[in-house]
């Protein structure tokens, strides 16, 4: 399964480098006109991994979910198709920049949910409701709702409409792909949204342009979300090969192409010193080493989909309960491990001074899927009103306990270890805990 994720890397790696050819300033007002269209303000602030060159200290990082770069992938219809600002396609690609790894997180556009200042909705229609406000916020408002479903920051966004994913083909002179196994849908939506055009792809190795490979990418009507996702990676690694293969990036007349593509139908917040870095990191990352999830709708997966009959049509919600995102927020987190936490991996007692039977096995519990290494539970010899934070290791693990401080409001008390003293960390909950809000 790695093989086949890493396809979604390389492809994020061909747009990246499309709009890191228009910051370049080869070729004069063309390229800076695309860059002015590409770039657009980014209002969350990005990400000190990037803007720092990757050497960050503690106190640059918002918290234990701060470690590591995420960039929400987009794919949208655009302004030549109906309902065009609705999101098709919905992937966070999060990047290790410590250890050169990657992990992607696919959302089903279907997943009913909370959008601030909106109401709830599917989770396509966030982007949709921000452009509709104001033009050009719809990323944003889909960043923070992505956010918020899967508790993690989202620094930077790109996104891709259907017209220049078919131009971009076209101008590549169609790929080859291999279908391997015929695709019938006679309900694939005409281009006015309202009748039907039917597609029939044989099996076989064939050459497509962009129109029959965007057909071939998005059908799902007679097969599934998820046979639609083998042939999105089937199709972007074509799209790879076949730009390696001609050499683009010393065609002076290609690149100009695709600049003016990459200008009329690429948008991404990150900045030009921004996507000079994630070029870079890109390029270092370890294919072997992709970590890969599908939130998706499996016996044993965080969702079930169906009609509750109750006006809001098929829909994807949490198995736990509609807006419960806690399972969701697990996977993120156990797949997003902050690297800075497993590089110091400091030993953890937790103490419940609190009297509530289980609570320090809940914090426990909580702390380890975000990479936390709590290594004992007990029970504090007393009850305590206030938690504390104490720090046996010297100075060794300023990145644990900078996280630690933030997660519990707590100024750490640095103690030196003794022969008695067994962990890095000694963490005493108290009957402040539960007031503070700290349960995730």
């Amino acid at each position: 399964m790695k093989h086949k994720w890493k396809r979604i890397v390389l492809w994020a790696s061909v747009i990246i480098g499309l709009i890191l050819v228009g910051t370049a300033g080869w070729l004069g007002y063309s390229v800076i006109n695309a860059k002015n269209k590409i770039i657009t303000k980014n209002i969350s602030g990005g990400s000190a991994l990037f803007q720092q060159g990757g050497a960050v200290s503690p106190d640059q990082l918002t918290g234990d979910t701060d470690g590591r770069v995420n960039i929400l992938l987009m794919g949208v219809g655009g302004e030549s198709h109906p309902g065009g600002t609705l999101t098709d396609t919905i992937q966070i690609l999060s990047l290790d920049t410590q250890n050169h790894k990657a992990a992607v997180l696919s959302v089903p556009r279907d997943l009913y949910v909370k959008i601030s200042g909106f109401g709830s909705s599917k989770i396509n229609s966030a982007s949709s409701f921000g452009e509709q406000q104001k033009k050009g916020t719809g990323p944003d408002v889909l960043k923070e709702t992505v956010s918020t479903l899967l508790d993690l920051p989202i620094h930077y966004y790109v996104q891709i409409d259907f017209d220049g994913f078919k131009k971009i083909i076209d101008s590549l002179g169609g790929i080859t792909v291999t279908v391997d196994k015929a695709l019938v849908d006679p309900y694939y939506p005409a281009a006015d949204m309202i009748n039907y055009a039917p597609i029939n792809i044989k099996a076989g190795t064939q050459t497509m342009n962009g129109d029959i490979a965007l057909k071939y990418a998005r059908s799902r009507e007679t097969t599934s979300d998820f046979d639609r996702s083998r042939r999105q990676q089937i199709v972007m690694q074509a799209m790879k090969e076949k730009a390696l293969s001609l050499g683009i990036l010393t065609n002076p007349i290609k690149i100009n192409e695709m600049i003016t593509i990459a200008g009329n139908h690429i948008r991404t917040d990150l900045q030009t010193n921004e996507i000079t870095a994630l070029a870079k990191e890109i390029k270092n990352i370890d294919g072997s080493q992709i970590i890969t999830k599908v939130l998706d709708t499996a016996a044993n997966g965080p969702l079930v989909g169906g009609d509750n009959g109750d006006g809001r049509g098929w829909i994807i919600t949490p198995r736990d309960g509609d807006y419960t995102y806690a399972s969701l927020q697990t996977i993120a987190h156990e797949i997003f491990t902050n690297p800075f936490l497993a590089k110091e991996n400091s030993k953890i007692t937790l103490k419940n001074a609190t009297g509530v039977s289980g609570l320090g096995n809940k914090v426990s519990a909580l702390l380890k899927t975000y990479g936390y290494n709590v290594s004992t539970v007990t029970n504090n010899a007393t009850k305590e009103d206030f938690s504390q934070l104490i720090d046996y290791s010297n100075g060794k693990n300023p990145f644990t306990i900078s996280f630690l401080e933030k997660r519990f409001k707590l100024k750490a008390q640095k103690l030196s270890p003794d022969a008695t003293t067994l962990s890095d960390i000694v963490i005493i909950i108290g009957a402040d805990y539960q007031t503070q809000g700290l349960t995730k």
